[in-house]
């Protein structure tokens, strides 16, 4: 192969592709089943899940799937550079913003904590891009036991009846 098309050419091995295509026709199975049942999935389901299969494979087979080794899978011991700070840090920072964004649409109060884990997670980011990748997961772990620890619970409080109601039965009344 030529040194300069080496990186083009995909790789493609038959037996990553059964899982895909298992998954693929399991899916297709139910949904049919379903529907001979009278309870039809969504389209916009169906096409979603789609959707996930045609990632994975781009992802598998794709001229740059070879380069997944060298990017993404390092050492715990090894030093973060500045990207593997911001993806250790940006994902748990991704999902409080996520969380405050639907509290904010459904019209909740917003935690100040977890706006102020949110601006934490995101200014350390280069902070400790020069740490190894174990003293990152333990400072992420501390700050988000903080989070869980600190912030109040909000358990949803349960409908009152009224005493003087009855509770509603299936059966008759005997009165």
């Amino acid at each position: 192969m030529h040194p300069v098309t080496a990186h083009l050419a995909g790789s493609f091995v038959p037996l990553e592709v059964f899982p895909i295509t298992l998954a693929g026709i399991l899916y297709w199975h139910r949904a049919m089943v379903l529907s001979w049942d009278g309870r039809p999935l969504p389209l916009w389901r169906q096409l979603c899940f789609g959707a996930g299969l045609l990632t994975i494979a781009v992802a598998l087979f794709s001229p740059t799937g070879h380069i997944a080794d060298e990017l993404v899978i390092a050492h715990p011991t090894d030093d973060l550079s500045n990207a593997g700070a911001l993806v250790a840090l940006g994902g748990p920072a991704l999902f409080l913003g996520g969380l405050m964004a639907c509290a904010a649409r459904l019209g909740q109060a917003q935690s100040r904590l977890r706006a102020f884990a949110l601006v934490a997670l995101l200014a350390a980011a280069p902070l400790v891009a020069g740490l190894d990748g174990l003293v990152v997961a333990a400072l992420l772990a501390a700050v988000l036991l903080v989070l869980v620890v600190a912030e109040p619970r909000q358990a949803p409080t349960p409908r009152t009846r009224n005493p003087r109601q009855r509770a509603s039965s299936p059966w008759p009344s005997s009165d």
